[in-house]
Formats: structure tokens, sequence, C-alpha cells
């Protein structure tokens, strides 16, 4: 059973971890963010939605480019 953020993650974040992690250069990444935030609001109306997905995709861009900064 999959637990509430679980849940979350894959109704509204279903191709963001592939579309972040094709993303060459942290600003394109960061702009993708705003992108994605977007197109969640046009289905999401609940604020904590919106930000936990919005999290969400801050984590994956910290560590897609964490390991090219190190």
């Amino acid at each position: 059973m999959l637990n509430v953020s679980e849940q979350i993650i894959k109704k509204y974040c279903g191709s963001f971890e592939e579309r972040i992690a094709a993303c060459c250069d942290e600003q394109v990444a960061k702009y993708l963010k705003q992108m994605i935030r977007s197109e969640i609001k046009q289905k999401c109306k609940s604020e904590p939605i919106l930000n936990f997905v919005e999290q969400y995709v801050e984590n994956l861009i910290k560590v897609k480019f964490q390991v090219t900064r190190n």
C-alpha cells in the first residue's frame, strides 16, 4: 500500500523525474520546475499539494546537480 506522499508523487509527478534527469544544466532544470508548477496548477488547486510537488522537484534538482558540483 502506498503512503499519501507516494500516491501524490505517482499521481502528479509521473514524468518529472525523467524530465529533470534530461536537463543538462541547473538553470534549465529550475526553469522546468516553474513549468511543472504551472502544469500541476492546471490540474490541482490544492496549495499544499502544489508545494509538496514543488519541493519534490526541487529535491530532484538538488540531487542531480550536487553530483556535478562535487
